[in-house]
């Protein structure tokens, strides 16, 4: 099994920011930890970071970001209890701290698209 290589760095970020993992050209990943967080916190939030690795987060552009958290988190998406939240509008509700960002246009598209289908049930529901 291929195992990709990784960079964990501690650096000072906002402190909503705990931590994030970008992808490098080369198939490698930078992850940066919140330095200002305790030491408990840090080892929880690299666990998080490696298991988006390990899930291949990083080249999912369609798939629900709480989804992709829960993942992280370890929660099972089969598990009955595990909601299913609406797709969050990134244009105008995106969570604090995080900036929405997608790998194609196709992807971006594709998610306005997913959006615009939700908003249309959501209103067709609500009459």
């Amino acid at each position: 099994m291929w195992t990709p290589d990784y960079f964990v760095k501690f650096v000072e970020l906002p402190i909503r920011t705990e931590g994030c993992t970008i992808p490098n050209p080369d198939g490698s990943y930078e992850i940066y930890i919140n330095s200002l967080l305790c030491e408990k916190r840090q080892k929880e939030k690299l666990k998080h970071e490696l298991e988006h690795i390990r899930s291949d987060h990083f080249y999912q552009d369609c798939k629900n970001i709480f989804l992709i958290e829960s993942e992280a988190n370890g929660i099972p998406l089969t598990t009955p209890a595990a909601p299913q939240p609406d797709l969050l509008n990134v244009f105008f509700e995106h969570p604090q701290g995080q900036i929405p960002c997608f790998k194609s246009l196709d992807a971006m598209t594709t998610y306005i698209q997913k959006c615009r289908e939700q908003h249309h049930r959501n209103r067709a529901a609500a009459k």
